[in-house]
Parts: structure tokens; C-alpha cells; sequence
């Protein structure tokens, strides 16, 4: 799968997430689309007509966890970068996210206010 048409994938059952992080990458002037999955199988149906450059993935999902999500996305195609964002942000959950591929872990308690620049950083190196 190629990243033809790039977009920045979130992966979180919240839509005050959504509505939160698409206004910030706005103003940040990232102009890749936001595209919305609420769990992993809308995830997984999403990138299997055409992978995102960028997922940005929540640990807590309906169903599924994110780190399954996490394991399918670097099976699927290894080169998509994945910035975990959740509240579960202790040494386990870090260290298991690096150990699954994650390139990139985030506090969405603390640190919500820097994924932009992440993003912005990653999409304009």
C-alpha cells in the first residue's frame, strides 16, 4: 500500500479528541486530512483501501486495544508512523508501545498541546 494521498489517521472513540486535535492541526497548518476511526475494526476497514502516512492511536478502544492495532498496523505496512496518545501513560504502556513499533509515545493528559508540532514536524521535516 502507498501513501498516495496522505492522510493523518486518529484512532480514538472520542469525538471531543477529534474536534480538539483537527482545530489545533489547522491552526498548526497541517494540511493532511484528519480521517476519524472510533476502534480497531473501523481502523482496519479505513486502512485497507489505502494506508495513512501518520496514526495517531489511543490505547483505550472499544473492542480491541490499541496495542492490537498497533501490531496489525506494522504488520500491514511497517513504515507508518505511529504516535500513541493516551492517559495510560506509565513506563509499562511506553516501553510495550516502543517494543510494537511505535515511534512516537504522547500523554493526552499532559502533553495534548504538543502533538501538533509532532505532527507538524513529521509532515514538514
Amino acid at each position: 500500500m502507498e501513501h498516495e494521498n496522505p492522510y493523518i489517521l486518529l484512532v480514538d472513540d472520542s469525538s471531543l479528541v477529534s474536534e480538539r486535535l483537527a482545530g489545533m492541526l489547522y491552526e498548526a497548518g497541517i494540511l493532511l486530512p484528519l480521517v476519524q476511526a472510533r476502534d480497531y475494526g473501523q481502523a482496519v476497514s479505513i486502512m485497507a483501501t489505502q494506508a495513512p502516512r501518520i496514526v495517531v492511536l489511543d490505547i483505550n478502544l472499544p473492542g480491541k486495544s490499541g496495542f492490537e492495532l498497533l501490531r496489525t498496523i506494522k504488520a500491514l505496512q511497517d513504515d507508518i508512523i505511529v504516535v500513541m496518545f493516551s492517559n495510560q501513560a506509565d513506563e509499562y504502556y511506553r516501553t510495550m508501545a516502543r517494543r510494537l513499533g511505535a515511534s512516537y509515545f504522547l500523554d493526552k493528559s499532559n502533553d495534548f498541546e504538543y502533538l501538533p508540532a509532532l505532527l507538524h514536524h513529521i509532515v514538514y521535516p
